[in-house]
């Protein structure tokens, strides 16, 4: 495996810091990355939805944690899952990140909280592992040595593979162990050993060879373990098969190993469609609804979630992202200059997230124009760009052409007719652009109640979008039908 594309699901990102010490190697290998995921389970009563408020408290945990992180070479983010069931969530977390390497925390060692609902997750992924899967139980003790038992099982190459990352990053050293049975006959032990051999010369760092002669495979691999910080164990032969895989053999063994200790096991061939006559099946109305939640309680945000303005700029500088910022406008005098001083000042003078504010002018006819050179961006009218396809009024005429002028890799709309502007109407938009990769396009909403001039109104706003676009999205886009009304002027992409 040249890169490592780590999933690391909790239910409690609090106490995630020593399992992310210990896998760290991993995420810190060339051209590897992680995911956080923070998996939020909900009673099978409760609709998904009702999460959106744990959801971003969780989002709000995962990206302290992270940003911790972010200290190492290693490219982690958070994300969250909601889901009724914990281990189908971690399993479409899986697809979704095309993960290659899902780490699960065990449930049982060292003053680790036995937690039922994480136990029976962890057990479901293990019996059907959608992709290859380290169960870890980790420890504080500094990696010197790490230890893995070779007893040529079916997982016995990805645990050496593993190893041989962690020595690598770690600079500890590789022993290998094969235990042989001293009543086996000569010509069997002969075979042992050559496949001990091969598959030990296999890996691209020294290795110290450990040979030791038992009847009792694992109490030799248990007395050997004292002698060494982490043991990377592959999953043996009735492991793979064994319903119950956080049963009483492995957590005796884990209890009595010290340090780290990690067990692999590699996925299992896909399993064929059940029905291939059947090549496709007719969504009930009842999953598209839990599918129309999940997607609004992960993907709804509020922009204090982003108002760490520095945390923005790391981000964009990361991924080497440009930003622009467009202001469309038409006879908006009164309010178009403390835009455009909120937002430079905030958003540019103060820190380097927007590269460029440009305003997009439809003609005004008042003083738009001359206020905003003034404020110093430019100005540019409609009109002119791109006239030999025809000049035509309205907004989305401006919106459509602003993007020939607009440098930036992300742009952002912000209407200027706002009298209680803030720079939260803009990195509001930003953060989920340059906090999730998968996301490439939001919409912001306001929170009732509304205000018109002096007046408050608890209802209002949205008719276009209720009566145009919401049948639209849920006949075409029906995850996306779950949007908030009334939508706002603002959005980036």
């Amino acid at each position: 495996m040249s890169h490592y594309r780590v999933l690391i699901p909790t239910t409690n990102p609090a106490r995630t810091g020593p399992l992310l010490k210990a896998v760290s190697p991993f995420l810190n290998a060339e051209d590897s990355r992680g995911t956080l995921l923070g998996v939020i389970e909900m009673a099978p009563e409760r609709p998904l939805s009702e999460g959106v408020e744990v959801a971003r408290a969780y989002r709000a945990l995962l990206s302290r944690i992270t940003r911790y992180a972010e200290r190492g070479p290693g490219e982690l983010r958070g994300q969250v899952r909601i889901a009724h069931v914990a281990a189908q969530g971690i399993r479409e977390a899986v697809l979704e990140t095309d993960t290659n390497l899902l780490v699960l925390e065990a449930g049982a060692g060292q003053g680790a909280r036995q937690d039922g609902l994480w136990v029976n997750a962890v057990e479901d992924i293990l019996v059907d592992p959608p992709c290859d899967v380290v169960l870890v139980r980790p420890d504080t003790t500094p990696v010197r040595s790490v230890l893995v038992p070779v007893r040529g099982g079916p997982s016995a190459e990805l645990a050496l593979r593993l190893a041989t990352t962690i020595c690598k990053e770690t600079g500890a050293e590789l022993c290998v162990l094969h235990v042989f049975n001293p009543r086996i006959s000569a010509d069997s032990r002969q075979r042992e050993e050559t496949a001990f051999l091969k598959l030990s010369s296999a890996v691209d760092v020294p290795v110290r060879r450990i040979t030791l002669f038992s009847t009792s495979v694992r109490e030799a691999i248990v007395r050997e373990a004292s002698q060494h910080q982490l043991v990377v164990l592959g999953a043996t032969m009735s492991l793979m098969h064994r319903p119950m895989v956080l049963g009483a053999p492995v957590s005796r063994l884990l209890r009595r190993m010290p340090g780290s200790v990690m067990v692999v096991k590699t996925a299992g061939p896909v399993s064929a469609l059940k029905d291939p006559d059947r090549p496709f099946r007719v969504e009930t109305r009842a999953a598209a609804a839990e599918r129309v939640d999940r997607w609004f309680a992960e993907n709804t945000f509020h922009s204090r979630e982003f108002a760490d303005l520095r945390r923005l700029v790391d981000l964009k500088q990361r991924q080497g992202v440009t930003i622009s910022l467009g202001l469309p406008t038409l006879n908006e005098q009164n309010t178009i200059g403390k835009v455009i001083r909120t937002f430079k000042h905030a958003l540019m003078d103060r820190v380097p997230l927007v590269d460029e504010i440009v305003v997009i002018d439809s003609g005004s006819s008042d003083r738009t124009a001359a206020i905003a050179e003034r404020a110093g961006v430019t100005v540019v009218q409609h009109s002119e760009i791109l006239s030999r396809y025809g000049v035509f009024q309205g907004k989305g005429e401006a919106l459509w052409k602003s993007l020939f002028v607009l440098k930036g890799d992300l742009i952002c709309w912000v209407d200027t007719d706002i009298s209680n502007i803030h720079p939260k109407f803009v990195y509001g938009l930003l953060g989920p652009l340059l906090s999730d990769p998968e996301i490439h396009y939001v919409k912001g909403f306001y929170r009732r109640p509304l205000q018109f001039g002096a007046e408050l109104q608890a209802q209002g706003g949205g008719r276009v979008t209720e009566l145009a676009a919401r049948p639209l999205l849920n006949l075409f886009f029906p995850e996306l039908s779950g949007l908030v009304q009334p939508l706002s002027g603002e959005y980036a992409g």
